[in-house]
Formats: structure tokens, sequence, C-alpha cells
């Protein structure tokens, strides 16, 4: 039966963040250094073991899911202990606890139209400690800026970047690629979502608007991606 977007290996790849992450790392795609922590491993050799890697502060979230749900920050070694300890009682199996890197959000939709398009790219700053999951879904929480102010040359090696991680997973039909874009002009790749969000109002609308295809049109794009897939994708 023909369905949208990628096949199971691509999506499997962009959800688990870890292997995602090692792939990145084989080809030079500047990602935030983590760690990854399983239920069965103890506070203190987890606080061992980001001291001796990472240092601080650092981001946690869950090794699979989305939308900041289960994430945080953790400044010290305490607040990390805290954080870890609390996220015991959510049902998450691993964590990943990477380098806290201070960015501005950045996304970029990709859209296959006889083969991988780059939409308008949207950053997304808010005054909440990170773009957190009420930040995602209350857009009185961000600011959104679409096509996004960056200078051309940290535009196009995101855009370049971005088809890179469509292709490396295997992605089609259609993808976003996350990022964090530095001050300093430091893009790196935080993880790719193979099945974005079609609300009116999202970010793939907003970037393919942005890019001048309404949002009827976009589904009818996204819908025609169904039939060109190769017979067999693992």
């Amino acid at each position: 039966m023909p369905y949208t977007g990628s096949g199971v290996l691509a999506s499997a790849l962009g959800i688990h963040k870890p292997t995602f992450r090692t792939l990145l790392a084989a080809l030079n795609i500047d990602t935030p250094r983590s760690v990854t922590v399983l239920a069965e491993h103890s506070v203190e050799s987890t606080l061992t073991t980001v001291e001796v890697n990472l240092g601080y502060p650092v981001f946690v979230k869950p090794a699979g899911g989305g939308g900041s749900l289960g994430a945080g920050i953790g400044r010290s070694a305490e607040e990390l202990a805290e954080l870890l300890r609390a996220r015991r009682n959510q049902p998450y199996a691993e964590y990943m606890v990477e380098e806290y890197i201070d960015g501005v959000p950045c996304t970029v939709g990709i859209l296959d139209q006889g083969g991988p398009v780059v939409l308008s790219l949207l950053t997304c700053e808010t005054d909440r400690a990170f773009y957190d999951y009420e930040a995602k879904h209350d857009r009185g929480l961000r600011r959104e800026t679409c096509p996004a102010a960056l200078s051309e040359d940290v535009e196009q090696r995101v855009m370049e970047t971005a088809l890179r991680v469509h292709r490396l997973i295997g992605a089609h039909g259609v993808s976003r690629v996350d990022f964090l874009i530095c001050a300093g002009g430091r893009s790196t790749v935080l993880k790719v979502n193979t099945v974005p969000g079609l609300s009116e109002h999202g970010h793939l609308a907003t970037m393919a608007a942005a890019a001048g295809v309404s949002y009827v049109e976009l589904i009818k794009r996204v819908l025609d991606t169904a039939f060109t897939k190769v017979s067999y994708v693992p």
C-alpha cells in the first residue's frame, strides 16, 4: 500500500538520536558531543562519565521521542543528578546527555519534487530557558523568522548540510532537519524528523509558504511522494 514519507529504516535512524549522532560523526557533520544513559546506569556513574567527557552545562533529552518532552538543562552536577532522578519515573529507557550549546534554533524543511528540495529556512527564538514543549505549542512564547535572517555563507552551509542529512538516512518525501546556529557562525545538527507536523500553521507549512508553496499545494506534494518511492524501501 503506498504511503507518504520515509521507510522504516530512515525513520528509525532519525528517531533514535544516539545512532543518528554516530552517523553524523562518521561523516564529520557537526553535532553536539553526547553520552548515552541507560536506565540501569546509576546517577553516580553518569555524573562521572559526564564530567570526564562533557563538563557543564549539559542538556538532557530522551534518546527517542520528540517535542522536547522529558528534556532539561543541567548547569551543575547537582542539577544533572536531580534531572536524572526525576526522569526515572518517566517512560523512557534511554537518555542522552549532550554538551549545552547556546544558539538559535533553526529548522530546514525538505520536500521531494523530482528530488529533494530545500524550503525556506526558519529560526525560532524564545525567552524561556530553551525551546521547550510549551514554546513549541504556544505561538505567543516564540518568535519565528522565515526566511531566516542568516548570513549567506551560514545559510548555504545549513542548506547543504540538511540535504546531506536527508540523503544520509535515506529519507524520502519530506523531512525537517533541526540545527542550532551560534553567534560565531557554528551550525550544529540536533536531529532529523521524518514525520514533521503538517498543521496549517506549523513550521513545515510556514517554510513552504515562504518558498511560494501554498498549504493546499504542500499537502498535494506530500501526497504525491507516496507514489514516487521505489517498490522496496527498507
